[in-house]
């Protein structure tokens, strides 16, 4: 970790405009919708479209949907006091997510769904402030060990990693994440095993997607223990088997789907 670190410090002395302006260069700038007075003056009063400051320090960049064409620089991660990214709903950003925007004590949402992001997650994730990851609908690749455990996501709340191309098997440190409220993984073939059994850990849990994998093995009686849960979707999970166990009471939950699963048993009679 401390080795990654170190080796971001070399951006750490550019000004945060050159920063800025290395993320319009590499993502055709002069095409976004639009792209109001970026490179006049200075980011933080000079008006420059979708970056908000406290005071002389940058520390959000939202530009969904603008047209952003090209890849993101390994240099916007190194922005000191960065809290907040949206880049999302550009289908022309690709290539790989820089390991950068990983690394960071401040960051406390990420929101890059709906583009075109490659490859796998970076090897080292360390957001002690990250409440909120949203990387659904890329052509992400790789294991999730690296993200699914505490040590990187301490306080996630909210982690949707659905519609990628995700293999490997669901890491046991996932039961880790005792904050998570909102939880998907939906709509990754490749990825198989089974769960944790001590998923009941995530007792705060509120939704939880996992249709069209490859999961195997039973449902952990352990999950069916959260009482939070809202919404449980295993739907077209065909190599998950086994009998449902008895559920506690389970009184805010609103759809459970085992449709196109070897799952048996008997539905809690609250849900009809």
């Amino acid at each position: 970790l401390w080795l990654l670190v170190s080796s971001l410090l070399g951006y750490a002395l550019a000004a945060q405009e050159d920063i800025l302006m290395e993320l319009y260069t590499a993502t055709s700038g002069n095409s976004w919708l639009p792209s109001v007075n970026w490179g006049q003056g200075t980011a933080c009063s000079g008006g420059w479209l979708g970056v908000v400051c406290v005071g002389s320090d940058v520390t959000e960049i939202h530009l969904a949907g603008r047209n952003l064409v090209g890849t993101i620089p390994p240099s916007l991660g190194t922005l000191p006091s960065l809290r907040a990214l949206d880049l999302s709903m550009n289908r022309q950003l690709t290539g790989p997510l820089p390991a950068s925007i990983f690394v960071s004590p401040t960051m406390g949402w990420i929101v890059l769904h709906t583009c075109g992001f490659t490859g796998p997650l970076p090897a080292t994730i360390y957001l002690p402030s990250l409440y909120t990851l949203l990387l659904q609908d890329n052509q992400l690749t790789g294991t999730l060990y690296s993200l699914l455990s505490s040590s990187a996501l301490p306080i996630i709340i909210d982690l949707r990693l659905s519609q990628n191309n995700f293999g490997g098997t669901v890491p046991q440190t996932l039961s880790s994440l005792v904050t998570l409220a909102y939880f998907g993984l939906a709509s990754n073939p490749l990825l198989g095993g089974s769960l944790p059994s001590n998923i009941g850990n995530l007792a705060t849990l509120l939704t939880f997607w996992f249709s069209s994998t490859s999961l195997s093995g039973s449902i952990p009686p352990s999950l069916l223990t959260i009482s939070t849960l809202e919404t449980i979707d295993f739907s077209n999970t065909p190599l998950l088997t086994g009998t449902i166990h008895p559920f506690v009471p389970m009184p805010n939950l609103m759809y459970f789907s085992v449709t196109t699963c070897n799952i048996e048993g008997t539905l809690p009679s609250s849900m009809g």
